[in-house]
């Protein structure tokens, strides 16, 4: 009955058979991957090998007579099928050795063949990130019946053409034969690989003569297993710094498998307050609040706030304090701006400026004539004979006489309370004085529109 060359594939502690027709190359990803050789019968090796023998795709040879192996090649007959034995062969060759009903990959070396010798077998990288390191287990099986010491030793490479060795997975028979039949011994550690997705990496056995004389022993591997580490698996491998098993960017380990740390460009919660900015230490913490920044001050949460331009006043003078008769041209009375006509008023003016070194009592009361009090204004120097001048305007021709009151604000406009005489909003309440002279202001003018009409 023909049989099958079997590749177990091992996932979360169970198993399942992949076809010999399926497993054209290895691959490597995120579960265990154990390869045995059950169904190995040695009878060679092809790219799509068939019933007994082992792929091509996966194992290449060196150091038979009969011509090496390459990837891919095809060996069916010489050294390279030599069939099966439980072993005290004397032919070199390729054999599919057993032993207490377990099958496995057996070399008999000689003098010209495999002296040294090598096995290499080829893996792809199946996962969607880089291999970062590779755990390497296998078995190695000797059987000493001659009294020469082999050494077996273990080697890696990413590119297939430069090997690194690795002690940790190396043996040696011992130099004298026993009686003991085969022996077994289990190697395991991992490498620092670095393998790119889809890329492919190689494992090698190489056997040479280490001590002794005559012939030499059967040698044989099986039960390989390979655990690809990764960053993400939650598991330092490799040149690893840390691995959580998570994609958060904000925990001590980033995504990438690199110890977070200031400066980075991400802010690692609960150590650091900023990554960057005027208002961020070396430190990745707050600047103190205060402190200086472009144009302004950091505040406690390090953010710059701008400087609030100057505030101020009467940059341009201010509004004017109301004051009155500054200009001495708007009238407060504007009938009285009749009473500046004919030269009898001009007269009168002249006499008025005795009323504006009093009180403004007389004068208030020839008012009406005294709108050419220019001269009047002048002469008006008490704080009363301010407002006396101001009035004296209402003549109109003696708008200088408001440059003797004490301001030089223009007065509000006057505003009619209905001669209720009372207090209007938005004006201030007339004291007793100034209420008069209005009075008397109101009268004299009324009286010369009177004497115009009956003229």
């Amino acid at each position: 009955m023909r049989t099958l060359v079997r590749v177990m594939v091992l996932v979360v502690g169970s198993s399942f058979v992949v076809p010999r027709e399926a497993a054209a190359q290895q691959a490597v990803g995120s579960s265990t991957v154990l390869i045995n050789f059950t169904g190995f019968t040695g009878v060679g090796f092809a790219p799509t090998p068939a019933a007994g023998e082992l792929s091509s795709n996966i194992w290449a040879v060196t150091g038979f007579s009969d011509a090496d192996l390459a990837f891919g090649g095809t060996r069916a007959t010489g050294d390279y099928a030599r069939g099966q034995s439980t072993g005290t062969v004397t032919v070199a060759g390729i054999y599919a050795f057993s032993a207490g009903g377990d099958v496995f990959l057996g070399v008999q070396p000689a003098a010209t063949d495999f002296v040294p010798g090598t096995l290499t077998a080829r893996f792809s990288n199946a996962l969607a990130k880089p291999i970062t390191a590779l755990n390497v287990s296998y078995r190695i099986m000797t059987l000493n019946d001659q009294n020469r010491s082999t050494a077996v030793t273990f080697a890696y490479s990413g590119d297939g053409t430069t090997f690194t060795p690795v002690a940790a997975l190396d043996y040696a028979t011992p130099a004298a034969q026993d009686t003991t039949g085969w022996g077994l011994t289990d190697r395991t550690t991992t490498i620092p690989l670095s393998v790119a997705p889809a890329g492919l990496f190689y494992l090698r056995w190489l056997s040479n003569d280490i001590s002794g004389a005559g012939q030499r022993d059967e040698l044989g591997i099986d039960d390989i297993t390979l655990l690809a580490g990764f960053c993400g698996n939650g598991s330092v491998d490799g040149a690893e710094a840390c691995d959580d098993g998570n994609a958060i960017e904000t925990d001590a380990c980033l995504s990438t498998c690199v110890a977070a740390s200031c400066g980075d460009g991400l802010i690692q919660a609960g150590t650091e307050d900023c990554e960057s900015g005027e208002c961020c230490t070396s430190g990745c913490d707050f600047a103190a609040a205060g402190a200086a920044c472009t144009g302004g001050t950091c505040n406690t949460m390090g953010t710059c706030i701008p400087d609030e331009p100057p505030t101020g006043g009467g940059g341009e003078g201010g509004e004017p304090a109301v004051g009155g008769g500054g200009e001495g041209g708007e009238p407060v009375v504007g009938v009285g701006g009749e009473s500046g006509e004919g030269p009898a008023a001009g007269t009168a003016g002249s006499g008025g400026s005795a009323g504006g070194a009093g009180t403004a009592g007389g004068a208030g009361t020839a008012g009406g004539a005294g709108t050419a009090g220019g001269s009047s204004g002048s002469a008006g120097t008490p704080a009363m004979g301010g407002s006396a001048g101001t009035i004296v305007t209402t003549g109109g021709a003696s708008g200088s006489a408001g440059a003797g009151g004490g301001s030089t604000a223009k007065p509000p406009a006057a505003k009619d309370d209905g001669g209720c005489s009372c207090t209007l909003p938005g004006t201030s309440r007339k004291s007793g004085g100034e209420l008069a002279l209005l009075g008397a202001l109101v009268a004299a003018a009324l009286g010369r529109r009177r004497a115009r009409r009956s003229a």
